[in-house]
C-alpha cells in the first residue's frame, strides 16, 4: 500500500506516477517487473490522471541520477565488461559529457554502502529514425532537450554485483527505465540500437546474412537481442555501418523498439487474468515494513530529496518475482 502525502495545502493528484517511481527507487524500492497500472479518469484534460497500482520491492540497491563523482566507477565497470576489447568501450570524456549536459538521463545503481555499481544511459530524440541518423560514436548528436522517444544507449553493471544478488541487475535497470517511460507524458516509444552476441560464429555454420539472422524468431534466439525482445521489444531492422569496430556484427547494429501501447494493453490483460485466478494473499503485520520517502509535486529525477513531505510504502519483505535469465548486463 502506498500512501501519498503531498504536504499541507498540496494537491496529491498533481504528483506524476513516474515521479513516485523515481523517488521510491532512490531509497531502494523498485517496481515489480510487471510494472505499474494506471486506471485513467474520465477527464480528457489529463491523460495521466487516475488511480495507480504499483508493487514495490526491495532489490538490494537504489537507483538515482548519475553524478560527476560516479564517472571513475562507471568507466571502470565498462572496462571490466569489455576486458578484452578496449576498442568497444565508451571513452571517459563522452561519459562526462552525458552526465554534465544530459543530467536527467543517466541512472546509476547504488549498493547499500553507497557505491556506484553500474548504470544506464539514455537520451530523448524526436523520432524513431533519429536513433540511426548517426553511428554509435556520434549518437549523442541526435539528443534533444525534449522528444517523443527515449533512446537507450548503453547499460553496464558490475557482473560481480549481479552475481552477489543472484539476479541480472542490468536487465532490472532496463526494466525500470521502460516502466518509467510507460508513464511519462508525451513519450511515444523506447528504442535502442543493440548488437547480437552470436552472428559471426553462427554465420560460419549456417551461411545466414545479418538481415536473416536478426529476423529469425524475432531475434529471440540470440542472447543479445533477447535482452530486449524477451521483455516486449520488437526488431525493426538492421543498421548499416553502426559500429565499425564490432567484428562480431560486421560493424552493423539492430534497431529495436518497445511498442508501449501494446505493452500497456498486454499488462492489463495479464493482470486481470491473474487477479481472477489468484486468491487474495494474507499478510501479517510483521510481514511488511514501512519506509518514508520525500515527495514534491515539482520533483524531477535529478533534484535532491526534500524530507519535509512523505510517502509511506508498505511492501512485503520477501517478494517473489521472475525475470528471464541473462548472463549479460551489457547492451
Amino acid at each position: 500500500t502506498v500512501v501519498v502525502d503531498g504536504g499541507e495545502g498540496k494537491d496529491v493528484s498533481a504528483i506524476a506516477l513516474h515521479d513516485v517511481m523515481f523517488r521510491a527507487a532512490e531509497i531502494g524500492l523498485v517496481p515489480d517487473p510487471a510494472g505499474c497500472f494506471l486506471a485513467r479518469g474520465k477527464s480528457t484534460s489529463c491523460s495521466e490522471c487516475g488511480v495507480a497500482i504499483i508493487r514495490l520491492r526491495r532489490t538490494g540497491y537504489s537507483i538515482r541520477c548519475a553524478r560527476m563523482g560516479d564517472v571513475d566507477a562507471l568507466v571502470s565497470i565498462e572496462a571490466a565488461n569489455w576486458k578484452d576489447q578496449p576498442e568497444m568501450r565508451t571513452n571517459q570524456l563522452k561519459i562526462e559529457d552525458r552526465i554534465r549536459n544530459n543530467p536527467q538521463c543517466n541512472l546509476v545503481v547504488q549498493d547499500e554502502t553507497g557505491a556506484c555499481r553500474g548504470g544506464v544511459y539514455f537520451q530523448m530524440i524526436e523520432h524513431l529514425s533519429d536513433a540511426t541518423s548517426h553511428d554509435w560514436y556520434d549518437k549523442e548528436k541526435a539528443r534533444k532537450p525534449a522528444g517523443s522517444w527515449i533512446q537507450l544507449m548503453d547499460i553496464h553493471v558490475c557482473q560481480a554485483f549481479s552475481s552477489q544478488l543472484g539476479r541480472p541487475v542490468g536487465a532490472e535497470l532496463r526494466e525500470f527505465t521502460v516502466n518509467a517511460a510507460l508513464h511519462i507524458p508525451g513519450i511515444e516509444g523506447v528504442c535502442a540500437v543493440t548488437r547480437t552476441r552470436a552472428f559471426r560464429r553462427t554465420q560460419k555454420r549456417t551461411g545466414e546474412t545479418y538481415e536473416q539472422y536478426i529476423a529469425r524468431d524475432g531475434g529471440a534466439h540470440d542472447r543479445g537481442l533477447a535482452f530486449h525482445v524477451a521483455h516486449g521489444a520488437v526488431v525493426v531492422g538492421p543498421v548499416q555501418k553502426w559500429r565499425p569496430k564490432d567484428e562480431e556484427n560486421d560493424g552493423k547494429g539492430t534497431l529495436i523498439r518497445y511498442p508501449l501501447d501494446d505493452m500497456r494493453s498486454a499488462r492489463w490483460t495479464d493482470a486481470w487474468m491473474t487477479f481472477n485466478e489468484t486468491p487474495e494473499p494474507k499478510l501479517a503485520d510483521d510481514d511488511c515494513t514501512t519506509v518514508t520517502v520525500a515527495l514534491d509535486p515539482n520533483f524531477c529525477p535529478s533534484s535532491a530529496v526534500d524530507d519535509s513531505t512523505s510517502v509511506c510504502c508498505k511492501t512485503p519483505k520477501s517478494v517473489a518475482y521472475y525475470t528471464a535469465s541473462s548472463s549479460s548486463d551489457t547492451d
